[in-house]
């Protein structure tokens, strides 16, 4: 049976178990520590976040929770919301359909590897200044790139995890 917490008073949200601890079995020093082993971090393969949830957002943006999101497009909710413009201009320009499926963590990397999945490499500044055209992502790249995916997943449900069991209230 699923957890009820109240955010915010109005915001229900369903935390479906495993936790992070029964996930991999590493438990938090501090009810505010974040997991930062990576090795660690492999083994959490459950996900419940919210990434349409903006004060979640934010506050994974203030933990640093976010950098593997990738850049948002203007459709992402925090995109405008949130006025995240300025931080996001170091972000790769590829990042949409890579924010898509950190989103949507129910989606699998079958649909990721889809010929309908279009992922282009960051555009690249040539010798003169001139802007050279992006290069469609294919085959054994496009298997790297889902590569970054799991982990931002993980690191994302670490965080959501720490946001809900401190700043909501459980029902």
């Amino acid at each position: 049976m699923p957890l009820i917490i109240s955010c915010n008073g109005d915001r229900k949200v369903k935390l479906y178990l495993p936790t992070i601890e029964e996930q991999t079995g590493w438990r938090r020093s501090n009810p505010l520590q974040i997991l930062g082993d990576s090795d660690i971090l492999q083994k959490v393969t459950s996900y419940s976040y919210d990434l349409l949830n903006l004060d979640f957002v934010k506050y994974a943006h203030q933990r640093g929770c976010m950098n593997g999101a990738g850049k948002p497009s203007p459709l992402d909710p925090d995109y405008v919301a949130n006025d995240f413009d300025l931080q996001y201009e170091q972000l790769p320009t590829c990042g949409y359909p890579i924010r898509k499926f950190v989103r949507e963590h129910w989606r699998q990397k079958e649909d990721f590897l889809s010929p309908s999945v279009e992922i282009y490499a960051a555009p690249v500044i040539g010798k003169k200044g001139k802007l050279l055209k992006s290069k469609k992502i294919e085959g054994d790249w496009k298997e790297l790139v889902w590569e970054t995916i799991p982990p931002a997943r993980a690191r994302l449900q670490d965080c959501w995890e720490v946001y809900l069991f401190n700043f909501c209230k459980i029902i």
